[in-house]
């Protein structure tokens, strides 16, 4: 298990994000509005040590999409000021 805010009340309701191929695992705090990307190691034996790698601010919201040829990540970014 990892933290992926670190922030106290937080709410984790969707899976991670996993792509096997690159060992990464991208979760989400819908509560506090923070995405987490983890270095989970590629074969990684089960238990094994997850990194944290990067956090971003972002009111994300729907099951995150991989793109699997480019290692790209598609999420919602809901812009409060636009209300869009």
């Amino acid at each position: 298990m990892a933290e992926v805010s670190g922030l106290p009340g937080g709410l984790i309701a969707n899976p991670p994000l996993i792509d096997a191929d690159r060992g990464i695992a991208v979760a989400f705090d819908s509560d506090k509005g923070i995405l987490a990307g983890f270095d989970i190691g590629n074969g990684m034996p089960a238990g094994g040590p997850i990194v944290p790698m990067w956090t971003r601010a972002q009111d994300h919201a729907p099951h995150m999409i991989l793109l699997p040829s480019s290692g790209e990540v598609v999420t919602g970014d809901f812009d409060r000021e636009r209300g869009a």
